[in-house]
């Protein structure tokens, strides 16, 4: 499974270990199946560096074909401006590559914020299942990974 690669790549790249969870320790949820994940490279906003805010910055209504492939991302609506601390822009393009282990409606959550220690949490689920990811904060113009 690329989740074990990407948390090496991470890791060696960032010098961030296991970052990568297949089970959310919050939920004590059973690993999300996968076929393809990739590390998002997100930047914050200009201004997103500056003060002390954190948490739930988005989430997501996702719906993946039989394939596995994200036919659908839609973003829910929030009555804060959090989201304009983050390019969210960056981290849609890369959910949009992951591929998924079936058919099926998931939920993508983003957390982070300058209170996160520089790192950002990625949690896709179901009701019974779920990946979370942790991946650095990228600065500066980085390339999406292809």
């Amino acid at each position: 499974m690329r989740t074990a690669l990407v948390a090496a790549v991470l890791g060696a790249v960032f010098g961030v270990p296991h970052a990568v969870h297949a089970q959310s320790p919050e939920t004590g949820l059973a690993a999300l199946p996968m076929k393809a994940v990739d590390g998002c490279v997100i930047e914050m906003q200009p201004l997103g560096d500056h003060g002390r805010w954190g948490g739930l910055v988005a989430v997501y209504d996702l719906i993946a074909d039989e394939a596995g492939a994200v036919i659908a991302l839609n973003r829910r609506p929030r009555k804060d401006n959090i989201q304009a601390f983050v390019k969210l822009g960056q981290f849609e393009e890369c959910v949009r590559r992951w591929r998924f282990g079936s058919n099926g409606k998931y939920i993508i959550e983003l957390y982070g914020g300058p209170v996160h220690g520089g790192f950002w949490t990625i949690v896709a689920r179901t009701e019974s299942r779920a990946l979370r990811l942790r991946v650095p904060v990228a600065r500066g113009a980085i390339p999406p990974p292809r």
